[in-house]
């Protein structure tokens, strides 16, 4: 079917392209509109015509935890929300830390012929965090970036090993930086969570494994990007390592851009996440923070479930929102 739609916007701010106009679409392809014949036409309404999205933490549940999603069923709806890019965490049942684990996703991916999928493998064997993994083998078979996930590292000294080791390959690593002593809780630690009678997860927990994290990025050079902030602690502290010259990235996820740890008041287990939604003042501190530039990225952390998953008591359930 031929499409032409008319009074749209292109989002390309630093082109040419960036104006009101029409387009015409053609077996699927961008055609000139004024070539289609019998098309049909669409009124855009004065909309954005924008890009293929690219998220950048998607959990797609595959190989190992198929009864919660596959690469073709997240794929799909990834494609159905504008998103033609997933960057795939490693953190599956098994985890991805092996070449072959690597060729598994991107010919799942492939076979499903929808978005396109950047698999990450883990810096540890079996994300146990004792043993490095084949890095430069996991690099060839066509990871973009290595990975520990939620997963803690055995000691400081085998993440300094990993990071070096990543160093000396020119391939990027994504921490999740947390302290194990401290990680753990279902709430935030706050008169909310307290009051409710949940777990908690203090702030401190993420700032502990930041700052330790930093440390290490910054001795070792490698190319790091940190996920999943929560707090305007983070924020700052994210913020004066880059004006101090440290080449590191961040990002945040769409949902605590938004809700803040009100969203659990009556323990609607959606929003049992691996993060824990932080005060309104963290919020906004992160709203700053991507206005500012400090966060570079805002990505989904997409985690689907099987509707049984939500079904348990709030402590219970399985952590993580399908987006």
């Amino acid at each position: 079917m031929s499409v032409v739609i008319r009074n749209v916007r292109i989002l390309s701010p630093n082109s040419s392209l960036h104006q009101a106009t029409e387009i015409g679409i053609e077996k699927g392809l961008f055609v000139d509109p004024t070539t289609i014949k019998d098309a049909q036409v669409v009124d855009g309404q004065g909309g954005l015509l924008i890009p293929g999205l690219i998220d950048c933490r998607v959990n797609l549940r595959e190989p190992g935890l198929e009864h919660k999603g596959t690469i073709a069923s997240e794929t799909r709806a990834a494609i159905a929300g504008g998103v033609t890019s997933v960057v795939a965490t490693p953190t599956t049942d098994p985890v991805v830390d092996s070449p072959a684990d690597v060729r598994l996703v991107l010919e799942r991916a492939k076979a499903s012929g929808l978005c396109r999928v950047l698999p990450t493998a883990m810096l540890t064997q079996g994300g146990e965090g004792h043993h490095l993994s084949e890095m430069a083998a996991l690099v060839d078979a066509g990871c973009v970036a290595l990975a520990q996930g939620n997963r803690p590292f055995g000691s400081r000294k085998i993440e300094l090993n990993a990071l070096k080791y990543a160093q000396s390959l020119g391939v990027g690593v994504i921490l999740d930086s947390e302290d194990s002593d401290f990680a753990g809780g279902c709430a935030h630690a706050g008169q909310i969570g307290t009051g409710l009678g949940l777990s908690l997860n203090p702030p401190l927990s993420e700032t502990l494994g930041l700052g330790a994290d930093l440390d290490l990025v910054e001795a070792t050079g490698v190319n790091a990007h940190f996920s999943r902030i929560t707090t305007k602690n983070s924020v700052e502290r994210i913020k004066a390592a880059k004006a101090q010259g440290l080449q590191i990235t961040c990002d945040v996820t769409i949902a605590h851009l938004i809700y803040s740890e009100h969203a659990i008041v009556n323990l609607d287990p959606n929003f049992h996440l691996e993060r824990p939604l932080r005060t309104e003042e963290d919020r906004r501190a992160l709203i700053a923070g991507v206005i500012d530039g400090t966060i570079d990225v805002i990505v989904s952390d997409h985690s689907p479930h099987e509707p049984g998953a939500k079904l348990a008591p709030f402590p219970e359930t399985d952590q993580g929102m399908s987006m």
